[in-house]
């Protein structure tokens, strides 16, 4: 019983929050903090705090989750937050997409940390 308490507690202190994820675009256009429920957006000089929903959080098992995925309105538009693996981030995998009104869809690489 004591292992299994000190094997949770060690679990939870070495998994990521996503408290701590801060992620912008190229030039940083747009900036992102993505917390647990809420998307805090920086963008020309104003911040925004938006609630998003999770798309869906695909993992290794419960405990370790690895992808994230955000979706939320803004503006008229869609934006879809997409990390592949909240342990080791890559612009060549991490985006955001924002689809307009009018269906056309923009595709950013993420720099996050």
């Amino acid at each position: 019983m004591k292992k299994l308490i000190l094997s949770i507690m060690a679990l939870l202190i070495s998994t990521p929050s996503l408290a701590s994820i801060k992620c912008h675009t190229p030039q940083s256009l747009k900036e992102f903090v993505i917390q647990k429920d809420t998307i805090i957006l920086n963008e020309r000089n104003a911040q925004f705090s938006i609630k998003a929903k999770d798309r869906y959080i695909s993992s290794v098992s419960d405990a370790e989750k690895v992808a994230v995925s955000k979706v939320f309105e803004f503006e008229g538009k869609n934006y879809k937050l997409f990390i592949k693996d909240i342990h080791q981030f890559s612009e060549l995998e991490d985006y955001v997409s924002i689809r307009s009104m009018n269906g056309h869809i923009i595709t950013y690489p993420l720099n996050c940390n």
